[in-house]
């Protein structure tokens, strides 16, 4: 029998939540764009992290960060888009901290000005 494993839960922070919504509003962010964020949601829940960092899940491009992102990790939703995120293993939560539109890693993004 196989071992039961607890399922992977993506959570969007409250700024990032925000900030997407923002993007969508203004258009930066398509309709296009959030489906295929959609798919890397579902991709992501039902495979976890480890699949998206690997060739067979190819087009996510994911990879760690580093500098102030150090510990966090991207994965492209467009030729430009990246979703920033952190996982947590001991809850199996994956915490989106920025989708944004521009290949941009920057931790400015994150923050209230």
């Amino acid at each position: 029998m196989a071992a039961w494993t607890t399922p992977w839960k993506v959570q969007l922070a409250s700024l990032a939540e925000k900030d997407l919504k923002d993007r969508i509003k203004r258009g930066l962010i398509s309709s296009d764009d959030v489906a295929v964020l959609k798919a890397w949601v579902c991709t992501i829940e039902e495979k976890g992290p480890d699949f998206v960092a690997t060739t067979a899940a190819g087009h996510w491009n994911d990879h760690p960060l580093f500098g102030d992102r150090t510990g966090q990790r991207s994965s492209s939703f467009s030729d430009a888009g990246r979703i920033i995120y952190k996982v947590d293993t001991s809850k199996n939560v994956i915490e989106v901290l920025r989708v944004t539109e521009e290949h941009n890693y920057s931790s400015n993004g994150d923050k209230k000005k």
